[in-house]
């Protein structure tokens, strides 16, 4: 007997997420400008008591002078099940990051929505103009 699916494949993967960080005084660019240093900005979470990195890139745009800490990875292990994690800005600064990315199917259609996202427990603003979450700092 032959089977007939009336739903085509449809799916959607996590969006990858993006953080740019800039001063609560000017909204200076603390990546562009060399306060954070791109080549030492790290995400980690723990699993069981194991320490791992989240793959990341620092994306920079001379033209506008800002910088954006970009992971499709981290919204992937969210959805395995990783809700915190850890943004590694230098010895000094580290902070907590909370996302929950989880998995839908309506309609015979998978998509992953982020359902929470904070750092430090607050609320970021998103910045839709450059498709980025913008930590204050």
């Amino acid at each position: 007997m032959i089977s007939c699916d009336k739903c085509g494949e449809c799916f959607t993967p996590p969006t990858g997420i993006g953080i740019s960080i800039t001063d609560h005084v000017d909204s200076t660019d603390l990546i562009f400008n060399g306060t954070y240093h791109a080549d030492s900005i790290m995400i980690y979470y723990y699993d069981q008591n194991n320490k791992k990195n989240v793959e990341i890139s620092t994306i920079s745009d001379t033209l506008n002078q800002t910088g954006i800490v970009y992971s499709r990875d981290i919204a992937w292990k969210s959805v395995e099940g990783f809700k915190n994690f850890y943004l590694y800005l230098n010895y000094e600064d580290t902070d907590t990051i909370y996302l929950n990315v989880v998995s839908e199917t309506k309609n015979c259609c998978t998509n992953h929505p982020v359902k929470a996202f904070t750092i430090n427990d607050e609320q970021i603003s998103y910045d839709s103009d450059n498709n980025c979450y913008n930590l204050k700092k």
